[in-house]
């Protein structure tokens, strides 16, 4: 426990988070806890978190950090489909709802820089770029995405 928490202290000084705050996001991942920090930052549902904030500086920790990371509109049909296949086959995705977050401009910009993609969603695996809604649907159909 205490190696595990010094390596999430690491990763908050490069982050610039608060260590109490990646802890206890570290432990809900670990444990399944269902913890808040602030209802309008941060929503659950039986699948996903969502988060209506994001800094840009923390996109590599936030990819490489989540099994499946996902960069959406909320308003987006391609967005809406793709965590519905996430949902079916049963995986959790860290969502990022791009609109709704004050800094919108600044955080597209961000994604654009990193995957080369201007349109949404944005699905990560492990840190990987998978690509959009149907680069997602193409690899479930092949039977390569499980």
């Amino acid at each position: 426990a205490i190696m595990m928490f010094n390596a999430v202290r690491r990763a908050a000084a490069l982050s610039r988070v608060k260590p109490s705050m990646t802890l206890a996001r570290t432990m809900q991942q670990a444990k399944g806890f269902s913890l808040h920090f602030d209802q309008k930052e941060t929503q659950m549902d039986d699948y996903h978190e969502y988060y209506d904030h994001f800094k840009p500086e923390m996109f590599e920790w936030v990819i490489d950090g989540h099994q499946y990371t996902m960069f959406q509109l909320t308003y987006c049909p391609h967005c809406k489909k793709a965590r519905e296949a996430l949902e079916e086959l049963g995986h959790r995705a860290y969502i990022v709802n791009v609109d709704h977050c004050d800094n919108m401009k600044e955080v597209m910009k961000a994604t654009w820089a990193r995957t080369g993609l201007r349109t949404y969603p944005k699905i990560f695996y492990n840190g990987e770029l998978i690509g959009g809604n149907s680069d997602l649907q193409k690899l479930i159909q092949d039977g390569k995405f499980h």
